[in-house]
């Protein structure tokens, strides 16, 4: 149950949202100790410590690091009035975020046009996507335990030059809250690249936080490559979601992560492994 967010809030409410028993003390619940999580744990302070995301520039708008970095809205939201030591007050405690580890579940999916991308050996493996929190995928990106880069769901269309094609794949995420979405088009040749991702209870946004809906442009046409960071929020978790991908030649790809994995780079050779979120729920 969520901790409230004005009004009564008692010792027995934060004690048990951050999963404690019995007796305690609130030393016990400094931000940033055993029981309550600080954002600016996720990354270094040279790769986006706290999801504080460096402005690029050309064609790609965003710095990606080889890990870590939680979403813009929680960076000055989530635990920021927990204190890291001394005297803590219950009052510190409205809207508190906690840790939780999410998973995707009922993954099926869709291809149109000729595809030529195949990820064999991975789970859930069809063509153009794949899901599964930190699933192991040998063999990948040249690299024999690539665990730390495969997400909840990715999704990838790879048609071959001057076709037009889609990936689509539908999914559930077992908790609510933001996510994290990585989208981003590659290759020598091609036009059109979108993504859209919709669902009862979804929302996007993008990185500067306007509301982004319908297909959303990824960038000119290549040979240029684009990056793009987005969020996802997520409210209603016995929905179904639909996330689909696509264009003209090229590779577009788009990915969902946790929101402690905003500037992770897809194909990131760091091995920690974020498999947990920020969460109110």
């Amino acid at each position: 149950m969520a901790l409230a967010t004005s009004g009564n809030i008692s010792l027995t409410d934060v004690r048990d949202f951050y999963g404690q028993s019995g007796s305690i003390n609130m030393t016990a619940l400094h931000k940033g100790e055993n029981n309550v999580v600080n954002p600016s744990s996720y990354g270094s302070a040279s790769e986006g410590l706290g999801g504080v995301v460096t402005s690029g520039s050309g064609s790609t708008p965003h710095t990606l690091y080889q890990y870590g970095g939680v979403v813009p809205s929680l960076d000055t939201e989530a635990n920021q009035t927990i204190e890291p030591s001394g005297e803590v007050s219950l009052t510190d405690y409205y809207g508190g975020y906690r840790i939780a580890n999410p998973t995707a579940g009922s993954i099926s999916g869709s291809y149109t046009g000729t595809q030529r991308f195949w990820f064999s050996g991975a789970p859930y493996a069809y063509a153009g996507f794949y899901g599964g929190n930190y699933e192991k995928i040998t063999g990948y990106l040249g690299t024999s335990d690539v665990s730390s880069y495969c997400q909840l769901i990715t999704v990838q269309s790879n048609p071959y030059a001057n076709v037009a094609g889609t990936a689509t794949c539908t999914f559930t995420l077992s908790h609510a809250g933001i996510y994290s979405v990585h989208a981003s088009v590659t290759g020598n040749a091609g036009s059109g690249h979108y993504f859209s991702l919709s669902g009862t209870g979804a929302s996007v946004k993008t990185h500067a936080g306007s509301s982004a809906s319908g297909n959303i442009s990824l960038g000119a046409s290549l040979p240029t490559s684009f990056h793009s960071l987005y969020e996802l929020t997520h409210t209603n978790t016995s929905s179904t979601l639909t996330l689909t991908c696509g264009g003209t030649g090229g590779a577009t790809f788009a990915q969902i992560r946790t929101n402690t994995n905003y500037l992770r780079h897809p194909n990131t050779n760091n091995t920690t492994v974020y498999n947990d979120m920020l969460t109110q729920s």
